[in-house]
This record gives C-alpha cells, sequence and structure tokens, in this order.
C-alpha cells in the first residue's frame, strides 16, 4: 500500500475515533478517554507512515 492511502486511513480512523469519544461523553458514558489516546496515537502512526521513504 502506498504511504499516502496509510496517511488517509490513519487520519480518518482518529476522526472516526475522536467523533466517538465525543459522542460517549455527551451520553455520560464512562470511556476512560479511550478514544482521545487512540485516537492520538493513529495520528501519531499516520504521520510517521507519511514520513517513511521506501
Amino acid at each position: 500500500m502506498d504511504s499516502k492511502w496509510w496517511v488517509l486511513l490513519g487520519v480518518v480512523l482518529a476522526g472516526i475515533l475522536l467523533a466517538g469519544e465525543t459522542v460517549m461523553k455527551i451520553l455520560s458514558i464512562p470511556t476512560y478517554n479511550a478514544g482521545y489516546i487512540l485516537a492520538a496515537l493513529s495520528f501519531l502512526g499516520a504521520m510517521i507512515m507519511g514520513t517513511r521513504r521506501k
């Protein structure tokens, strides 16, 4: 897979996780900030995959 697709996948996944965490906070469901942590890791992974050279 090309690195641009990894970046797109990571950013989209981070957006979905952030949206899910926000919905859970609105509904007062305890998540222990797992969505924020996973979104940050996903975004970091996308940045790392985007900077890798072949």
